[in-house]
């Protein structure tokens, strides 16, 4: 699932470098938290302690920021217009 993740960000990096919408790096943001919340569900089946509680920590604080996000996305994809992306 990571690398998939992974393959998805290069794209929309790709993406971005051509047309520098802004969201676009919304999408890259929120692939790249997939990405890492992939890895760290990944790694939680072989390493634990201290140092993977803060990176789950991490992992937790992510989708408090990453997930309001996904409102212009959505917004653009149903067609909601520029006022609801102002913001972006």
């Amino acid at each position: 699932m990571a690398a998939a993740y992974l393959v998805l960000i290069v794209l929309l990096a790709m993406v971005w470098r051509k047309n520098r919408q802004p969201l676009v790096l919304c999408m890259a943001a929120v692939g790249a938290g997939l990405l890492y919340d992939a890895v760290m569900i990944a790694l939680g089946a072989v390493w634990e302690g201290p140092v993977h509680l803060a990176f789950s920590q991490l992992r937790f604080v992510s989708h408090g920021v990453l997930i309001p996000l996904l409102f212009p996305i959505c917004a653009y994809a149903l067609g909601a217009g520029r006022k609801v992306l102002g913001a972006v």
